[in-house]
């Protein structure tokens, strides 16, 4: 998987005659320190990890379990950085939670809640600041007629 992948701004190639090649989106899909290649103003989006689901199993006769779905995580977005040639914008991305998994071979009646995730942040030149909280994960809980639990994010 690459680190990241650019794409000019009104589709097609970087070529395309109506395509301005300086006019990118860029996504990264790893953390690392992004250095400005030329001076420019950026818009910036992140979002937190998402929160994994959660998982239950319940034989034939017994307690019932019940499990959400995970949460989803912030999004927050920053337009109009401005930053010149060589400054440096350090992005760590948040991991999303772990999925609930319960083995094939048990019997037991269980309920597992999912991982939450973890934030985002970026930080940069002239006090450039940015977290993006993430999404809990999926609750369980022991259940019976009308029982309840509330959402996992």
């Amino acid at each position: 998987m690459k680190d990241s992948e650019l794409f000019p701004v009104g589709g097609g190639s970087a070529s395309a005659s109506y395509s301005n090649p300086l006019l990118t989106y860029k996504i990264l899909k790893n953390s690392q320190v992004w250095v400005a290649p030329m001076d420019c103003i950026v818009d910036i989006l992140i979002m937190g990890g998402h929160g994994g689901g959660a998982a239950s199993r319940t034989p034939t006769t017994g307690t019932t379990y019940l499990t959400t779905g995970a949460g989803a995580a912030e999004t927050v977005i920053k337009l109009g950085v401005v930053l010149l040639a060589g400054q440096t914008i350090t992005i760590n991305i948040g991991a999303g939670g772990l999925g609930a998994i319960i083995p094939a071979v048990t019997t037991a009646y269980q309920g597992i809640a999912g991982g939450n995730g973890s934030p985002t942040q970026v930080t940069g030149p002239n006090g450039l600041a940015m977290i993006a909280m993430p999404g809990y994960g999926g609750l369980t809980g022991n259940g019976g007629i009308g029982a309840y639990i509330p959402g996992g994010g």
